[in-house]
């Protein structure tokens, strides 16, 4: 398995209804990718971390991660969506 970890932090505080609305785009655009096998994202807990939102996607191998990688709509939210409002982004994957 493929893991994809995205961190972000934000340039500005967002708002809770532009962060219902991130997440919503995300969650739609995973339903239009068969080869996700498990997808979480939302803010950050607050317990102990230093960005505000995650991404975390697991995929069953690297074919189907770039496939997500390279995906047009997933390419067009992040610059249309995360480009505009992040600072930093921090991204990882790791196999298991």
């Amino acid at each position: 398995m493929i893991h994809h970890v995205a961190m972000f932090t934000f340039s500005e505080p967002q708002t809770p209804e532009h962060i219902a609305f991130i997440t919503k785009t995300l969650n739609d655009m995973r339903a239009t990718m068969p080869y996700v096998k498990s997808y979480v994202c939302g803010l950050d807990a607050g317990l102990a971390g230093n960005n505000d939102y995650v991404v975390i996607a697991s995929f069953d191998n690297e074919d189907d991660w770039n496939a997500y990688h390279h995906d047009d709509l997933h390419n067009r939210i992040r610059a249309e969506v995360f480009a505009p409002i992040v600072k930093e982004r921090n991204v990882i994957q790791v196999r298991s």
